[in-house]
Order: C-alpha cells, then structure tokens, then sequence
C-alpha cells in the first residue's frame, strides 16, 4: 500500500503528460498539423501568387507550410500546457488530498476524500511513469496517478505488484 498526498500539481503533471501522450491526441495533433500546413501553402501561395505572379506564390505558400510545420509540435505543446493550468485554477482536474492505494487479487484500488474505487485486473490498460510520477492507466486518458515522490523504492515495488497482477490477468 502506499499513502501519499495528491497535489494539484500532480494533476496538472498527469492531465499534460495523458493529453500529449494519448494516441487519440497524437492522431489528431498530427491531422491538424497536415491540414494547417496545407491550408498555409494554399492560401498564402494563392495570395501572393495572384499579386505578383505563380512562382513567387508557390515559394510563399510553401516556406509558410514549412514554417508551420515546424512550429506545431512546440505550438501544440504549449497550447495544451497552458488549457490544462487554466483548468487546474478552475479546479477541474481534480480534488487534491490524501489518497491511499493498493493492489490486491482483485485489482487496483484508492481511497481518497472522495471514496474509494476499484479496478480490475482486465480494466488496467497500461502503466507509463516519468520522472516524477507514474501512472496506472484506466482508459486512454484516465490513470492513478502516483507521485515518485511517495519514495522511489516503495513506488517501484507498487508498480512491480501491479505489473505482475497484469502478467495474471
């Protein structure tokens, strides 16, 4: 079992990292990106080639799309950051407190201030960590989130249980 406080700061580390991690996300980062890039090359290229000829458009629209191409992953990054600090002031990611979790034949279970809940074995979907925290993933962006700073030997030995309930399942 471990017992640790869940801090805001802790939400705001999951809901960025789950967010620029989920393959939905990703998947739907990178449609952006094609379609934005596109979109610059025609619409610049077509603007300035109508005003000063087709290949001084085309050089236009396709240093514009270049640029953008470019910028997006730090853009996307940041932009998302920034939507998930401003939900953490709102208080939307989450209620920090005291949590307790542990493992047992059944699965995964916390308790916090507000109840308990449990997940199965077969409801786990995966468990990612970072520097600073780990994740027992639930959904594509739903986790348990532990912070290493709950003492990296006991979060280590949590994480071996839980992947050793999943190699059971």
């Amino acid at each position: 079992m471990l017992e640790f406080e869940l801090t805001t700061e802790d939400f705001v580390a999951f809901s960025i990292y789950g967010t620029l991690n989920a393959p939905a996300v990703q998947k739907r980062s990178a449609q952006l990106r094609i379609v934005a890039s596109a979109a610059m090359f025609v619409g610049l290229g077509l603007a300035a080639g109508l005003q000063d000829g087709w290949l001084y458009g085309l050089v236009a629209g396709l240093i514009a799309a270049v640029v953008f191409w470019l910028i997006w992953p730090p853009l996307w990054a940041w932009t998302t950051k920034r939507n998930v600090v401003r939900l953490a002031k709102s208080g939307g990611l989450g209620r920090p407190g005291p949590c307790r979790i542990w493992v047992d034949q059944d699965g995964v279970h916390d308790a916090t201030l507000d109840g308990t809940s449990t997940v199965s074995w077969r409801g786990i979907e995966r468990v990612e960590e970072t520097a600073t925290h780990a994740f027992i993933f639930v959904g594509p962006i739903q986790a348990y989130i532990i912070p290493k700073r709950a003492g990296a030997s006991a979060v280590a030995d949590f994480l071996a249980a839980v992947r050793a309930g999943l190699a059971t399942a």
